[in-house]
């Protein structure tokens, strides 16, 4: 089955750097893309999907980073909220500690599959365990334990989303002082590029994790968050020569033995018309990452727009549809003709 195609209205007339000044998130409707300078979305916001009638290029850079989570303090009665994600990715775990919460354990991260959180302790000289770093296009790695159940690294995913958070870290305590844990790192963000023509790529596309929270002294480190995810989508072709970075973050240190998980890889897919020219022999791109590439017509990501923090499934498939359809039509056509018998 051929998915219907929205290269958007064209309403903004030809975007360059100074349509993407302010930073938001959401769709840009263009009719042509041009990006010299360096343009930043700016974390929190929703997906960032441009359109365009005619060509993107992109010459200069576009950055979706998630932030890092903040580092571990000493005293017990502190809320640390978890890094936001880039435009598109998920938050980071936070740790509620404060009065009224008393919460010892870190919480998860946000997203598809995000790092779990640490395990705090309350027992005189003991630390507080290690969160896991968010997953993506790779899965993130687990905590280590300190004295606690470290947080378990988020798994790969096999949806389109943007990058997951970190968890947060166990909390800490010496019998004198309680020690806050390091929280999350935020996910990468969500990039859609969708052109009517072409899409060339020969500055920077950067959509990182943020790297997880240190711990202090007795407190466990907090998760990296994942890599982002960037999908391209052309009808003429694609070409790739510049760089793409899709980071998962670093791990929270951990002074007990208690350190933080890294987040794993982002993901880019590319698509074209019948799958074909897309030349990406000149791209850089972060070790881990498998530049994935389909027909622009028959895959389950067409005609969708990524206007949120959430997900494009990638279980459903044209396959499907095709089948669906055909047993329909069947069905149809031997059950018309005795439903009209039976009312004769």
């Amino acid at each position: 089955m051929a998915f219907a195609i929205d290269f958007g209205n064209g309403s903004l007339g030809s975007c360059t750097n100074a349509t993407f000044a302010a930073g938001n998130g959401g769709t840009y409707q263009c009719d042509s893309v041009t990006i010299t300078g360096a343009v930043t979305f700016n974390a929190g916001q929703s997906a960032v999907v441009i359109l365009s009638r005619s060509s993107i290029d992109i010459t200069g850079s576009i950055s979706l980073n998630g932030l890092n989570g903040a580092n571990g303090a000493n005293g017990a009665a502190i809320d640390t909220s978890g890094a936001l994600g880039g435009a598109g990715g998920n938050i980071g775990g936070s740790y509620l500690g404060g009065i009224g919460n008393g919460e010892r354990s870190g919480r998860a991260g946000n997203g598809n599959t995000p790092g779990g959180g640490g395990t705090g302790q309350i027992s005189v000289v003991f630390s507080g365990a290690g969160a896991g770093g968010g997953g993506n296009g790779s899965a993130g790695t687990s905590g280590a334990a300190g004295s606690g159940i470290a947080g378990s690294g988020g798994s790969s995913s096999s949806s389109l989303a943007g990058g997951s958070g970190g968890g947060a870290g166990g909390a800490g305590d010496d019998s004198v002082f309680s020690y806050a844990p390091g929280v999350g790192g935020g996910g990468g963000g969500f990039l859609t590029l969708r052109s009517a023509t072409s899409i060339s790529v020969a500055g920077t596309i950067n959509a990182n994790g943020g790297n997880g929270g240190n711990g202090d002294t007795r407190s466990g480190g907090g998760g990296g968050g994942s890599g982002g995810t960037i999908l391209i989508q052309a009808l003429s072709g694609v070409d790739i020569n510049g760089t793409v970075n899709l980071a998962g973050g670093t791990a929270g240190v951990g002074p007990s033995a208690n350190a933080g998980g890294a987040g794993g890889v982002g993901r880019i897919r590319i698509e074209t018309s019948g799958g074909s020219n897309i030349n990406t022999s000149g791209i850089t791109i972060t070790s881990g990452v498998n530049v994935e590439t389909s027909d622009l017509f028959t895959n389950s990501f067409q005609g969708k727009l990524a206007t949120g923090c959430g997900s494009i499934d990638s279980d459903h498939n044209s396959s499907g549809d095709q089948f669906l359809t055909f047993f329909l039509i069947l069905f149809l056509s031997l059950a018309l003709p005795t439903i009209t018998k039976v009312k004769h």
